[in-house]
């Protein structure tokens, strides 16, 4: 991602988090716990939220996972028993290249790193003071491993088939604008996912009709440029991200990125009025259907 997208959210860390829950009334919360709802069956894999920022969905997500594994498992998953070095042991066995995960699983006696963690979260971001605040604010009030790295979402750190599932919340935008600078990225998350994983798409969108449209570029034009740049202090900040929002693709739109970069199913579950969606991209819905998701 460009250096400059890097240093705007750098400048803006102390109050993200307040301000994206006042722009959007707070929905912003219930529409990230409904999205890691639908990520609580891939729960005893790991799981990839990319473009994390301060961590709210990988964390809501590492939540949902331990309210839904047994007693037994959740005594398991502890983080005194999941030690920094068995995390970091199992986030390299999932980094290995297919070739090297093949020769490793065919050495006698051996049992993959990761298996050993019966669930794992890991929140990516290329802002290192996002992730700062991250790891100091949402890590410490987990007990199911949550652990968060810093990488380029153009070449994510792990093999391909690696994961159960990737997620991204209201950064699709950051990654770009139309449907040629997405699919890159789109085809990246598809390699890194295994036969059935799920990617959750989570972001603002265009609602229909044309005229609650405007309403909405309106709104965002004035109110997020504006408070957003006197609560953070940034003015380059916020013009940004309003600016970023009318232009976005449409749910249909959208939905054709994703079958484009190999996605076998897709569905928009579409947010109060249509300014937000949820899109669940399924890699080989043959394998992922088993999984009932659509009954949600």
């Amino acid at each position: 991602m460009k250096k400059g997208v890097q240093q705007i959210f750098s400048q803006i860390v102390p109050t993200y988090e307040l301000i994206n829950h006042l722009l959007t009334w707070g929905l912003d919360i219930h529409w990230r716990r409904r999205a890691a709802r639908l990520a609580g069956s891939r729960q005893g894999s790991c799981w990839l939220d990319i473009c994390t920022g301060t961590g709210e969905m990988a964390f809501n997500i590492a939540k949902v996972w331990a309210k839904n594994i047994s007693h037994k498992d959740a005594k398991s998953n502890k983080l005194g028993k999941n030690s920094p070095s068995r995390i970091s042991s199992g986030l390299s066995s999932l980094r290995l290249t297919t070739d090297e995960r093949r020769k490793k699983n065919n050495s006698k006696g051996h049992l993959q790193s990761f298996r050993s963690i019966p669930a794992l979260v890991v929140g990516l971001d290329f802002c290192w003071e996002m992730l700062h605040q991250a790891r100091r604010s949402k890590t410490s009030r987990m007990a199911l491993p949550l652990v968060f790295i810093q990488a380029d979402v153009r070449h994510l750190p792990f093999a391909a088939g690696a994961l159960a599932g990737v997620s991204i919340s209201f950064a699709t935008r950051n990654l770009g604008l139309t449907p040629e600078t997405l699919l890159p990225f789109f085809r990246e998350i598809y390699r890194v996912l295994r036969p059935g994983g799920l990617f959750i798409n989570l972001e603002t969108s265009q609602p229909r009709p044309a005229w609650l449209r405007q309403l909405f570029h309106t709104y965002v034009r004035f109110a997020v440029n504006s408070l957003g740049r006197k609560i953070s202090g940034s003015k380059v900040g916020y013009a940004y991200l309003a600016s970023t929002i009318p232009r976005f693709l449409s749910p249909e739109e959208l939905s054709e990125v994703l079958q484009l970069a190999g996605f076998s199913r897709v569905k928009v579950i579409k947010l109060w009025l249509g300014v937000a969606a949820i899109h669940l991209a399924f890699k080989d819905y043959s394998v992922a259907r088993t999984f009932e998701l659509f009954s949600q």
